[in-house]
């Protein structure tokens, strides 16, 4: 009887250890899957080839629904090093840097950039999986009245590639406290660099 007892209080401290593990594991899980990842897809499309034209009404709903089939390289969070909030500046590892270069077929003297090898080549940014906004690589001195967001891009003399976002083109600066900066600066993306630790004030 006594034999009977200790087998039975075995198999029910095993059965509740297994739950516990499982429990765990789910918790583990879920808290990975919690997460929010920051992605930006650059498309292997064009302002041209989209034809997406000068206003974000036009431009918004094509980009939307094609980014998932024609991404051809993507910058998500672990490929920045830095991230200025208030400028909208982005700066890429040195790594993350020379690996898209490369599979953009960006060579050294190319005038990279400015396009990243296609003119005027389409971008979205995307959190979870979900597209947040859109746009395309421009000329920062272009005579392009484009009305939805931009990147410009740069590198250090390390070849470090630098991304400046804008809500829309304007050779001008646009003042701070543009309400057309709330296209860009979403707290979703905000709140994954803070945690990142990787955003700048």
């Amino acid at each position: 009887m006594q034999q009977k007892t200790v087998l039975a209080m075995s198999v029910v401290i095993s059965l509740l250890s297994g739950f516990a593990v499982a429990q765990d594991q789910g918790q583990l899980i879920t808290s990975a899957k919690a997460v929010p990842s920051f992605t930006l897809h650059i498309l292997n499309e064009s302002y041209t080839s989209l034809g997406l034209s000068y206003n974000l009404e036009n431009a918004w709903p094509i980009l939307k629904n094609v980014y998932k089939h024609t991404t051809v390289a993507e910058v998500t969070d672990r490929d920045i090093v830095r991230y200025d909030w208030l400028k909208q500046q982005i700066a890429l590892t040195t790594a993350a840097s020379q690996a898209l270069k490369t599979e953009l077929g960006v060579e050294v003297n190319d005038r990279l950039f400015a396009y990243f090898g296609t003119p005027h080549r389409a971008f979205v940014v995307a959190v979870d999986g979900e597209a947040k906004y859109g746009g395309v690589f421009l000329e920062r001195y272009s005579a392009m009245n484009v009305r939805y967001p931009v990147i410009y891009l740069d590198e250090d003399k390390n070849g470090v590639i630098r991304m400046e976002v804008r809500p829309v083109h304007s050779i001008n600066e646009l003042d701070s406290s543009d309400p057309l900066w709330e296209i860009v600066r979403q707290d979703c993306i905000h709140d994954i660099f803070v945690r990142a630790g990787k955003l700048t004030p």
